[in-house]
């Protein structure tokens, strides 16, 4: 992926752990929304956009000995920081996660600030069985969120 440009992986280390603690990867995206989401996000009519451009995590992963133990929160933090400071070279004001439809992963994401995307949960009730559950449930997270 990075020599194609798909995505980044950052490997993340500390010097209480050995090995790595967890790593994620990061690709450009864009994500639709629909009208009550854009309002949420003060665009109202004033963006006229087929899509919003969003960095998408495309994995994010942390050793089995430390879930549960915050490290998970401290890779989003340090994900965001990384966002924020390559602002100047990329804009994106969202954040999308492609989460497993698991309901712990689900809660981690929620507890982060990232929303089911609503457009994205409309298509996929119009054009999916009935009785089948998704694999995933595309969430996104405006990267203003809490600062």
């Amino acid at each position: 992926m990075h020599k194609a440009r798909l995505g980044f992986t950052n490997v993340v280390f500390h010097q209480q752990f050995e090995g790595p603690v967890g790593y994620f990867t990061l690709a450009n995206d864009a994500i639709k929304l629909n009208d009550s989401e854009k309002f949420e996000l003060g665009f109202g009519e004033q963006v006229e956009l087929a899509a919003f451009p969003a960095v998408k995590i495309g994995r994010l992963a942390v050793h089995q000995d430390l879930h549960r133990k915050g490290v998970g929160a401290a890779l989003m933090t340090l994900l965001l920081g990384d966002i924020l400071n390559t602002a100047g070279l990329s804009a994106a004001r969202l954040i999308v996660v492609d989460a497993d439809n698991d309901d712990a992963v689900l809660r981690f994401y929620e507890k982060l600030g990232f929303e089911t995307s609503l457009w994205a949960e409309e298509m996929a009730r119009n054009h999916t069985k009935k009785r089948a559950k998704p694999l995933t449930i595309k969430m996104h997270r405006d990267v203003f969120k809490g600062l």
